[in-house]
């Protein structure tokens, strides 16, 4: 288990698209991922998202990532292969995380399904 990991907060603004699903409250609902760009040390994170929007990784590998907000939950997204992750370069977030680093992220939309 590492020792040297950082930390990402986060939230989802209530500008992006809201999708409220049967008891999940009147927030955001989506799923996050953490993606380590082409040739970074990170390593790949889903995170829950709570009713209110906000997210938490604690101890994640330091490296170079984009953060994605999608409105739904995405078991395939293909983010080892860098050709098929072009599609998403100009959305979400990009951030450094270093050892011992802790990160705030504001994510202003979420990826519709398509």
């Amino acid at each position: 288990m590492r020792d040297d990991g950082g930390e990402l907060d986060g939230t989802i603004s209530s500008s992006g698209q809201q999708n409220s699903a049967p008891g999940s409250g009147s927030g955001p609902r989506a799923f996050v991922y953490c993606v380590p760009l082409p040739e970074s040390a990170g390593q790949f994170q889903p995170l829950v998202v709570s009713e209110d929007g906000k997210f938490n990784a604690q101890m994640m590998a330091p490296g170079d990532y984009r953060i994605l907000a999608f409105s739904v939950q995405q078991p395939n997204l293909p983010y080892r292969d860098a050709e098929a992750m072009k599609a998403y370069e100009s959305q979400g977030q990009v951030v450094h995380l270093s050892a011992g680093q802790k990160t705030t992220v504001q994510l202003q939309s979420v990826i519709s399904a398509e």
